[in-house]
């Protein structure tokens, strides 16, 4: 098995998130982060009946070999302890494929799930290169800002071998 990760690099279809740190920032560019530091992120500090979503264009790759599994990756928090939710999304095309909202809490945490493609079916490189990925806020009390500083997605898949010569001695 071969693992590649692929962070957002563009602005994906829609950006319903309200706010950015640091202000006027593309919200793609504040959760690409490789290193784990959290000096900027998205947040929501408007109150909807529902999450507002962002989505975000992935880096391409042109590797090859049967996909095994993609798993998306956030790292979240909110302001204080109450009913504050992040939920990730796929986006392929027009089909979305949406995963399981965690509860937050003013502790700082990962999350990861793996999502099956939009759609239904098998992945093939071009769904990868073709996917947008996003995360979901809702801001469930007025005193609980939701925030995200991380999105990046792990993509498991077998190695494929074009023709392979072995000399031996």
């Amino acid at each position: 098995m071969a693992l590649t990760v692929l962070r957002p690099n563009g602005v994906g279809d829609y950006t319903n998130i309200n706010n950015e740190y640091p202000a006027g920032a593309a919200h793609w560019s504040v959760v690409d982060e490789a290193t784990p530091d959290d000096a900027d992120y998205v947040y929501q500090s408007v109150y909807n009946a529902s999450p507002l979503y962002d989505v975000y264009t992935l880096e391409d790759t042109s590797l090859l070999g049967a996909i095994t599994s993609v798993t998306v990756y956030f790292k979240v928090w909110s302001s204080a302890d109450e009913t504050a939710t992040a939920t990730p999304r796929f986006r392929l095309g027009t089909s979305e494929t949406t995963g399981t909202a965690q509860t937050l809490t003013t502790t700082k945490v990962t999350y990861s799930e793996i999502l099956t493609r939009p759609g239904g079916g098998s992945w093939a490189w071009t769904d990868i290169n073709s996917l947008q990925a996003g995360i979901g806020l809702y801001m469930g009390a007025l005193v609980t800002n939701p925030y995200c500083s991380h999105l990046y997605l792990y993509v498991q898949f077998t190695e494929e071998f074009g023709d392979q010569i072995i000399i031996m001695g």
